[in-house]
């Protein structure tokens, strides 16, 4: 999948307003935000579309724990995200390349982005695609242990599945079905 900076991406509104408030917190403290410095009240309006994930364990045997996930997750995986694994509720390559990008921001302290399939587990939702970011929060020992996500789902005209083709972005409103 291509890679990009964040500046050479025209971001949708709701991701670009979460990532101007871990910013800001960011330029005040000086450090990555603490988990507990975010609100989640301040995202009210898009909170069904969030989720952050906490790490279990020590890196390389580490595993990730939906700490929240917003009610759209539920909606479009059919069950309820919270409280589950990531292993748990996505396919063995998205849970693979998401632990990936949580060991990298925990080592370099950055924001990641990407736009792929959404990787349900259950049942074929392959039209289901994802435009998100996540950043990374850190508990009180300062660890980057925390990982809060915001998300903007779409589908691909014509069932597209393919992971890099931007250009075929249309937002829309979900849950949908093929046809829809």
């Amino acid at each position: 999948m291509p890679q990009c900076e964040l500046p050479d991406i025209e971001l949708h509104d709701d991701l670009a307003r979460v990532i101007e408030h871990w910013r800001v917190l960011f330029a005040e403290k000086g450090r990555v935000p603490l988990i507990r410095e975010i609100d989640l009240m301040d995202f009210y309006d898009i909170a069904s579309r969030m989720i952050i994930a906490d790490r279990v364990g020590e890196i390389p045997d580490e595993s990730y724990y939906w700490r929240f996930a917003g009610s759209t997750f539920r909606d479009i995986w059919g069950m309820e995200l919270t409280g589950k694994f990531l292993h748990e509720t996505h396919d063995a390559e998205t849970t693979a390349a998401a632990i990936e990008v949580y060991r990298n921001m925990a080592d370099n302290s950055l924001p990641h982005y990407w736009v792929r399939p959404a990787g349900v587990i259950h049942e074929d939702r392959s039209y289901i695609h994802y435009e998100r970011v996540f950043l990374p929060l850190a508990d009180e020992a300062r660890e980057l242990a925390h990982f809060l996500g915001v998300y903007v789902f779409f589908r691909r005209p014509d069932d597209r599945a393919d992971d890099d083709a931007t250009e075929y972005v249309v937002r829309i409103k979900l849950p949908v079905g093929p046809g829809d």
